[in-house]
């Protein structure tokens, strides 16, 4: 029987079994393009090239309860992401490796480089016909220089999908070189439909590039047949948990671990069972904001643990904290993210403590989805009072407005601009 459906070739580097964040926006749009009638081939790198497959379950459960098929690749210069993926040749060579990544670093080279002639060997069969859209997630942003390429040999449109901003992101760690802006404008001016996770983002990216008729918000999400099964872990005291990475000068802990400082530092002793619980690699960063802070006694430091542990504990937390920057003035990338962790928290009902600045998306989501409390992360005394708020509070559950950004409801978005 002739398989009717339209087609999308959908490349994305960030895809289950890695357990992060990025992945789990990547997962939900397969398998809700697929349930919304699209045929979704996903090109990722193949599981056993990675160091940590850390989800083979979830890719399992994806090809064989939604149908979803896999085109799975090499992975060149792996020395550019060596905490990914399994080393190999001259490149595994620390110093060599170093030197490649400095090299790539100032150069303005994308981490995803080497992903380039893999998808290319990896798709050769494919023909002109056989897909009708290629769709990409990025970053990594050699992956939107595939999706052109293979647009062209395959003689379809293609989609971007901007996780984060290109050259406008605020914190890139080097100056963006012009030959980086240049490929991004022709990229996006040639493509039939961006993606942006948040309104501000889709607004900075117009101001710089153009296109308002293509560019549209399509926010992370929750995926309810994912987040419903999850049960909350038991703490034995009130648990303040943060998962996740930290992005200095811009999202740091250290006023959180103030505000928890002052909240014990009361005479009244109503705060003595809080504790700050943290997941995720950079315990270093948390420590030493500990120190800093004299919270030492007060931090559970549990490193990395599985997705379903993090979810575990974000579910049973007191407070759980998102922040997406710490700064009283921010810019305009900044002032429009949108974190997926803070979709997970609102999928999982917990109490959500956002550090943003005022006027922020973030903030404008937490109203809209009445699913929590905003604070500036600059001033001590109302960080600590929004933690009051919440504490006394107590536990909630989901929200009904929080239905909004499921990925069930997100998808239609999706759906409604890729149909041909």
């Amino acid at each position: 029987m002739a398989d009717n459906r339209p087609h999308v070739l959908f490349l994305a580097r960030s895809f289950p079994p890695v357990a992060t964040i990025a992945a789990i926006r990547t997962t939900s749009i397969a398998r809700y393009l697929s349930r919304s009638g699209w045929k979704v081939t996903v090109i990722a790198p193949d599981p056993r090239i990675m160091r940590e497959p850390t989800n083979p379950e979830a890719l399992e459960e994806l090809c064989r309860e939604d149908n979803v098929e896999m085109i799975h690749t090499d992975h060149g210069l792996r020395c550019m992401l060596p905490q990914f993926f399994r080393q190999k040749g001259l490149t595994a060579n620390r110093v060599i490796g170093g030197l490649i990544r400095r090299l790539a670093v100032l150069l303005d080279i994308d981490d995803g480089a080497g992903w380039i002639r893999p998808v290319l060997n990896s798709t050769r069969r494919l023909r002109p016909g056989s897909v009708d859209l290629v769709l990409a997630s990025a970053a990594p942003f050699s992956s939107f220089v595939l999706a052109r390429m293979l647009g062209d040999r395959l003689g379809c449109p293609y989609v971007l999908d901007y996780r984060d901003p290109w050259t406008m992101r605020s914190f890139k760690e080097v100056q963006v070189r012009p030959w980086t802006r240049s490929l991004e404008k022709r990229i996006c001016k040639d493509a039939s439909a961006i993606f942006h996770v948040g309104p501000g983002l889709v607004a900075q990216h117009v101001a710089g590039l153009g296109g308002a008729e293509k560019n549209f918000c399509l926010t992370n999400g929750y995926d309810p047949d994912v987040l419903d099964s999850i049960a909350a872990t038991h703490f034995d005291h009130r648990a303040i948990v943060y998962t996740g990475r930290f992005y200095p000068p811009i999202r740091i802990i250290k006023p959180v671990l103030e505000a928890l400082k002052a909240l014990h530092d009361e005479d009244s002793g109503e705060w003595s069972d809080v504790r700050f619980h943290y997941y995720g690699l950079d315990s270093t960063h948390v420590l030493e904001a500990a120190r800093a802070s004299g919270t030492e006694h007060l931090i559970v430091d549990h490193k990395r643990v599985p997705q379903d542990v993090a979810f575990a504990a974000t579910k049973g937390a007191a407070i759980s904290v998102v922040i997406t920057s710490v700064q009283e003035k921010s810019s305009a990338g900044v002032m429009g993210t949108l974190t997926g962790k803070l979709f997970e928290s609102i999928g999982l009902g917990s109490p959500i403590l956002v550090v943003t600045p005022d006027g922020s998306d973030a903030a404008e989501l937490m109203q809209q989805t009445n699913s929590g409390v905003c604070s500036p992360g600059h001033d001590i005394s109302m960080l600590a009072a929004a933690m009051k708020t919440l504490l006394r509070r107590g536990r909630t559950v989901r929200s009904t407005e929080a239905e909004s950004v499921s990925w069930p409801r997100l998808i239609q978005t999706l759906d409604g601009v890729l149909r041909p």
